[in-house]
Protein backbone atom coordinates (compact mmCIF):
# COMPACT_ATOMS: atom_id res chain seq x y z
CA UNK A 1 0.00 0.00 0.00
CA UNK A 2 2.90 2.50 0.99
CA UNK A 3 4.40 1.63 -2.65
CA UNK A 4 1.52 2.39 -4.20
CA UNK A 5 0.95 5.68 -2.35
CA UNK A 6 5.04 6.49 -2.88
CA UNK A 7 4.58 5.51 -6.69
CA UNK A 8 1.19 8.12 -7.13
CA UNK A 9 3.36 10.64 -5.29
CA UNK A 10 6.44 10.51 -7.57
CA UNK A 11 3.97 10.45 -10.47
CA UNK A 12 2.15 13.41 -9.09
CA UNK A 13 5.72 15.39 -8.62
CA UNK A 14 7.03 14.40 -12.08
CA UNK A 15 3.63 15.43 -13.76
CA UNK A 16 4.27 19.00 -11.40
CA UNK A 17 7.77 19.20 -12.59
CA UNK A 18 7.02 18.57 -16.34
CA UNK A 19 4.22 21.47 -15.89
CA UNK A 20 6.31 24.11 -14.03
CA UNK A 21 9.19 23.37 -16.79
CA UNK A 22 6.88 24.04 -19.16
CA UNK A 23 5.52 27.00 -17.90
CA UNK A 24 8.85 28.37 -17.25
CA UNK A 25 10.00 27.59 -20.72
CA UNK A 26 6.86 29.60 -22.08
CA UNK A 27 7.74 32.60 -19.67
CA UNK A 28 11.42 32.91 -20.48
CA UNK A 29 10.13 33.06 -24.49
CA UNK A 30 7.95 35.83 -23.33
CA UNK A 31 10.09 37.87 -21.73
CA UNK A 32 13.12 37.28 -24.38
CA UNK A 33 9.98 38.73 -26.92
CA UNK A 34 9.17 41.42 -24.41
CA UNK A 35 13.18 42.15 -24.77
CA UNK A 36 13.32 42.20 -28.43
CA UNK A 37 10.70 44.22 -28.31
CA UNK A 38 11.47 46.81 -25.93
CA UNK A 39 14.93 47.23 -27.49
CA UNK A 40 13.03 47.63 -30.84
CA UNK A 41 11.13 50.73 -28.90
CA UNK A 42 14.07 52.40 -27.42
CA UNK A 43 15.37 52.36 -30.96
CA UNK A 44 12.64 54.17 -32.16
CA UNK A 45 12.97 56.52 -29.15
CA UNK A 46 16.45 57.69 -29.59
CA UNK A 47 15.68 58.64 -33.44
CA UNK A 48 12.63 60.32 -32.16
CA UNK A 49 14.68 62.01 -29.25
CA UNK A 50 17.49 63.07 -32.08
CA UNK A 51 15.17 63.77 -34.60
CA UNK A 52 13.44 66.69 -32.31
CA UNK A 53 16.81 67.70 -30.77
CA UNK A 54 17.60 68.49 -34.64
CA UNK A 55 14.45 70.05 -35.43
CA UNK A 56 15.32 72.15 -32.29
CA UNK A 57 18.91 73.45 -33.25
CA UNK A 58 17.11 74.26 -36.64
CA UNK A 59 14.51 76.13 -35.25
CA UNK A 60 16.80 78.39 -32.99
CA UNK A 61 19.19 78.95 -35.93
CA UNK A 62 16.55 80.33 -37.94
CA UNK A 63 15.56 82.63 -35.31
CA UNK A 64 18.68 83.81 -35.63
CA UNK A 65 18.55 84.35 -39.22
CA UNK A 66 15.41 85.88 -38.95
CA UNK A 67 16.79 88.25 -36.60
CA UNK A 68 19.84 89.13 -38.47
CA UNK A 69 17.93 89.97 -41.51
CA UNK A 70 15.29 92.34 -39.22
CA UNK A 71 18.74 94.46 -37.71
CA UNK A 72 19.92 94.19 -41.11
CA UNK A 73 16.56 96.00 -42.65
CA UNK A 74 16.61 98.10 -39.98
CA UNK A 75 20.04 99.53 -40.33
CA UNK A 76 19.30 99.68 -44.41
CA UNK A 77 16.18 101.90 -43.53
CA UNK A 78 18.19 104.03 -41.39
CA UNK A 79 20.85 104.52 -43.84
CA UNK A 80 18.08 105.22 -46.81
CA UNK A 81 16.88 108.20 -44.42
CA UNK A 82 16.32 111.44 -46.71
CA UNK A 83 18.13 113.98 -46.30
CA UNK A 84 16.78 116.75 -44.57
CA UNK A 85 14.57 118.81 -46.24
CA UNK A 86 16.79 121.70 -48.13
CA UNK A 87 14.65 125.03 -47.41
CA UNK A 88 14.52 123.78 -44.33
CA UNK A 89 17.62 122.52 -43.31
CA UNK A 90 18.63 124.36 -40.35
CA UNK A 91 15.31 123.66 -39.00
CA UNK A 92 15.53 119.78 -39.56
CA UNK A 93 19.64 119.76 -39.36
CA UNK A 94 19.39 119.33 -35.71
CA UNK A 95 16.46 116.50 -36.35
CA UNK A 96 18.41 114.97 -38.95
CA UNK A 97 21.66 115.06 -36.23
CA UNK A 98 19.41 113.27 -33.46
CA UNK A 99 18.17 110.60 -35.54
CA UNK A 100 21.78 109.74 -36.87
CA UNK A 101 22.99 109.41 -33.22
CA UNK A 102 19.72 107.54 -32.84
CA UNK A 103 20.71 105.04 -35.79
CA UNK A 104 24.33 104.90 -34.18
CA UNK A 105 22.81 103.68 -31.03
CA UNK A 106 20.34 101.36 -32.73
CA UNK A 107 22.99 99.67 -35.02
CA UNK A 108 25.38 99.12 -31.21
CA UNK A 109 22.36 97.75 -29.46
CA UNK A 110 21.46 95.78 -32.48
CA UNK A 111 25.25 94.37 -32.29
CA UNK A 112 25.41 93.88 -28.33
CA UNK A 113 22.09 91.72 -29.27
CA UNK A 114 23.80 89.85 -32.22
CA UNK A 115 26.03 88.68 -29.47
CA UNK A 116 24.01 87.92 -26.86
CA UNK A 117 21.35 85.53 -29.28
CA UNK A 118 24.52 83.67 -30.32
CA UNK A 119 25.47 82.84 -26.52
CA UNK A 120 21.26 82.38 -26.18
CA UNK A 121 21.58 79.72 -28.94
CA UNK A 122 24.80 78.08 -27.75
CA UNK A 123 23.43 77.77 -24.19
CA UNK A 124 20.40 75.88 -26.44
CA UNK A 125 22.34 73.54 -28.36
CA UNK A 126 24.37 72.63 -25.69
CA UNK A 127 20.89 71.82 -23.53
CA UNK A 128 19.10 70.34 -25.93
CA UNK A 129 22.01 67.92 -26.78
CA UNK A 130 21.89 67.35 -22.88
CA UNK A 131 18.87 66.65 -22.72
CA UNK A 132 18.37 64.18 -25.55
CA UNK A 133 21.90 62.51 -24.07
CA UNK A 134 19.87 62.30 -20.85
CA UNK A 135 16.63 60.86 -21.78
CA UNK A 136 18.35 58.32 -23.82
CA UNK A 137 20.48 57.18 -21.36
CA UNK A 138 17.46 56.99 -18.63
CA UNK A 139 15.61 54.98 -21.58
CA UNK A 140 18.18 52.77 -21.90
CA UNK A 141 19.18 52.26 -18.04
CA UNK A 142 15.04 51.55 -17.39
CA UNK A 143 15.58 48.49 -20.43
CA UNK A 144 18.14 47.45 -18.47
CA UNK A 145 16.73 47.07 -15.41
CA UNK A 146 13.36 45.70 -16.70
CA UNK A 147 15.40 42.91 -18.03
CA UNK A 148 17.20 42.36 -14.98
CA UNK A 149 13.85 41.72 -13.45
CA UNK A 150 12.79 39.43 -15.82
CA UNK A 151 15.85 37.23 -15.49
CA UNK A 152 15.01 37.60 -11.58
CA UNK A 153 11.43 36.40 -11.86
CA UNK A 154 12.78 32.96 -14.15
CA UNK A 155 15.03 32.30 -11.83
CA UNK A 156 12.78 32.71 -8.87
CA UNK A 157 10.31 30.73 -11.10
CA UNK A 158 12.69 27.98 -11.39
CA UNK A 159 13.70 27.79 -7.91
CA UNK A 160 10.12 27.75 -6.68
CA UNK A 161 9.28 24.75 -9.50
CA UNK A 162 12.59 23.00 -7.68
CA UNK A 163 11.31 23.50 -4.52
CA UNK A 164 7.80 22.40 -5.11
CA UNK A 165 9.11 18.89 -6.99
CA UNK A 166 12.26 17.65 -5.06
CA UNK A 167 11.46 15.40 -2.40
CA UNK A 168 11.76 16.14 0.69
CA UNK A 169 15.09 14.18 2.60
Amino acid sequence: MFATIDSQVQQNQQALKGAFSDQIVRLAAMYEEIGRLEEAGLSLAAATIDGSSEWLKRSVESGEKLGAATRQAVKETTAQAAPPMTPLGETFGAFHKLAEEHAARMATYADEVVGLERDRNSRLTEAFDEYARLLKESLRYGSQMSAAWRKLAVEAAKRAAESITTPAA
